[in-house]
């Protein structure tokens, strides 16, 4: 299958925008100001996260059926979309010359490293390269295409940076937050185990008031009621202004917090 059609679900938002999830693939979300825009925000956000699952080994959720779902599944207020995007799994093999001395650094890398296959060596190299354009200028602003390069799947911005804030419960303060990654593991965590949240409650914080009441910052303040606050999604707009975004996060009064929870 070389290219593959998910349905995507359309939410108006507070100011006009609006909000895209897919029902097959939990976690690949976007918005936009407008439905065009959401749309293409909504695209991208399905091709990275189809390469993700790729490039981790984990099997590609098939399609549930178009015509029943866009047919059938009447909800208010929403949109229903069909998103296509090319197969992750397609590939095309291409002849590159490298100086043999080059190629045989790259094979005693590979018996260290455990990335014996070259395929698998200049594919990675290649995203860690145009990535790293993105992290570098970061500081000073980003362009889209720098937003979109930050979560490939082997970028530092992807683990040691908040994704968003999970709330805990405390029973000494009362605005307790877990800052996690893209993978919603604790900063730093690359594995996709299974995690207690409360085993990391060294690295939560304790703000002075509710984040939920902050303007400005999260990408859909509505789902503190699942004990979550996003700083981005998968689309690129809210990357952009991201390190904007979190210093106001920072910025807030807090202090970590250093005993157990329970």
């Amino acid at each position: 299958m070389e290219h593959l059609v998910y349905p995507a679900m359309l939410r108006p938002m507070n100011g006009g925008s609006y909000h895209a999830t897919f029902p097959d693939l939990p976690g690949c979300a976007a918005e936009g100001e407008d439905i065009e825009s959401a749309i293409t925000n909504a695209g991208q956000a399905l091709y990275e996260h189809l390469q993700a699952l790729a490039e981790n080994g984990e099997a590609i959720p098939v399609p549930r059926d178009l015509s029943n779902t866009l047919g059938a599944a009447r909800l208010p207020d929403v949109i229903w979309v069909a998103i296509g995007t090319a197969d992750p799994h397609g590939a095309e093999r291409v002849n590159v010359y490298l100086p043999k001395s080059l190629l045989n650094e790259i094979e005693h890398f590979g018996s260290r490293s455990g990335v014996d296959n070259r395929s698998t060596f200049f594919r990675l190299a290649a995203r860690h390269y145009m990535a790293s354009e993105g992290a570098v200028r970061a500081s000073a602003g980003l362009t889209e295409g720098q937003g979109r390069n930050l979560t490939t799947s082997d970028h530092w911005f992807r683990y040691w940076l908040p994704y968003c804030y999970h709330k805990l419960e405390h029973s000494r303060n009362k605005h307790v937050w877990l800052p996690l990654n893209r993978n919603y593991k604790p900063l730093g965590i690359t594995s996709r185990d299974h995690v207690d949240y409360h085993n990391y409650i060294n690295q939560a914080v304790a703000f002075a008031s509710d984040p939920a009441t902050w303007r400005g910052i999260w990408v859909d303040r509505q789902s503190a009621e699942n004990g979550k606050l996003y700083l981005y999604t998968d689309g690129p707009r809210y990357r952009v202004d991201y390190f904007a975004r979190l210093a106001r996060v920072m910025a807030h009064p807090q202090r970590l917090v250093t005993k157990p929870s329970r």
